[in-house]
């Protein structure tokens, strides 16, 4: 769908990471973070992220060369939905898509998260890592295909 393509992109390009899409909806069971970004102005929406805490180890371990501990997995989380909202504005809606307000990801639970369901979803594996990424909000022409 249309999140996957940016996801691969990100993945590849800034956590040397490829990405497995995978059916199930859910992560197994466990311990799990998430995060999620709040776009207001000209493309209003929320973006979603979750993963399994050894997902966000990996990305750490990737991203800064050399294994850290909780705090730089979190970090590492975060920035991955930094880097990828910001490749996913450009892509739908160009270089010049700015949205208003801070955009900036955010923890949260996913109790917090809109109640329907969203308009697209990818799901993925990372040497075997789990990560949820979810968008609820408009979706230009020929995004979501």
């Amino acid at each position: 769908n249309g999140l996957y393509p940016i996801l691969e992109k990100v993945l590849e390009q800034w956590a040397y990471l490829s990405p497995v899409p995978v059916e199930e909806v859910h992560l197994p069971p466990g311990p799990s973070l998430a995060v999620s970004v709040t776009l207001a102005g000209a493309h209003p929406g929320t973006l979603a992220m979750r993963c399994e805490w050894e997902f966000a180890k990996l990305l750490s371990e990737c991203a800064r060369g050399e294994e850290g501990g909780e705090a730089e997995g979190r970090d590492a989380f975060k920035e991955l939905a930094n880097v990828y909202c910001s490749h996913l504005l450009t892509e739908w809606w160009g270089a010049g898509a700015q949205p208003q307000g801070n955009f900036l990801p955010h923890w949260t639970g996913v109790e917090k998260w809109p109640v329907e369901s969203p308009d697209l979803s990818s799901n993925v594996t990372c040497e075997g890592r789990r990560l949820d990424v979810f968008y609820w909000g408009g979706i230009p022409e020929g995004a979501g295909a």
